[in-house]
C-alpha cells in the first residue's frame, strides 16, 4: 500500500495534493490511509500541512515514480 500511495500522488502531478484526492485516486477512505502517510512523513519523503495537503520533499519525484512504475496498479484490489 505504501508504494500505491506514492504512485497515486505521482499520478496527480507535482503537488501539493489534497489528501482526500489521493484517497479517492486509490478508492480508499481518507482515514484508512493516514497511517501510510504518517509512515512516509516519518521517512522524510513527504511533508504535510495542517490543511490535509501533502507534497514530495524531493523535487520532480513524481516524474521519477511515473518512470519506474508506469503501469503500477492503483486500485485496492490489484496485485
Amino acid at each position: 500500500m505504501e508504494k500505491r500511495y506514492l504512485r497515486a500522488m505521482a499520478a496527480l502531478g507535482e503537488g501539493p495534493h489534497d489528501l482526500h484526492a489521493v484517497a479517492a485516486e486509490l478508492g480508499k477512505p481518507f482515514d484508512a490511509l493516514e497511517p501510510v502517510r504518517w509512515e512516509w512523513d516519518g521517512k522524510g519523503m513527504l511533508y504535510s500541512t495542517p490543511l490535509d495537503d501533502a507534497a514530495f520533499t524531493v523535487p520532480r519525484f513524481h516524474e521519477f515514480l511515473e518512470r519506474i512504475m508506469p503501469a503500477y496498479p492503483l486500485c485496492a484490489g490489484a496485485a
